[in-house]
């Protein structure tokens, strides 16, 4: 596999793992779109920007009451 073809593959599953996050109410919208507009520029980020913005995340935990989305509706069960 070419570089570019894993890196494009790794941007994919990173944002597949954010859009995730997302729906589980972990991250906002707003916040979703940040992370995919920062992989979508990662040749032109220097790792300090990326550490910053994706190291906000690295302690992410269920909401009280066991997850719900943004919108406040229940998480369906997986």
């Amino acid at each position: 596999m070419t570089p570019d073809l894993e890196a494009e593959r790794i941007k994919i599953r990173f944002i597949g793992a954010y859009e995730r996050l997302q729906q589980r109410g972990l991250i906002t919208e707003k916040e979703l779109e940040e992370v995919i507009q920062l992989l979508d520029r990662l040749d032109e980020v220097d790792e300090a920007q990326l550490r910053t913005t994706l190291g906000r995340f690295q302690a992410l935990q269920e909401p009280p009451g066991g997850g719900r989305r943004n919108d406040g509706s229940p998480q369906p069960e997986s």
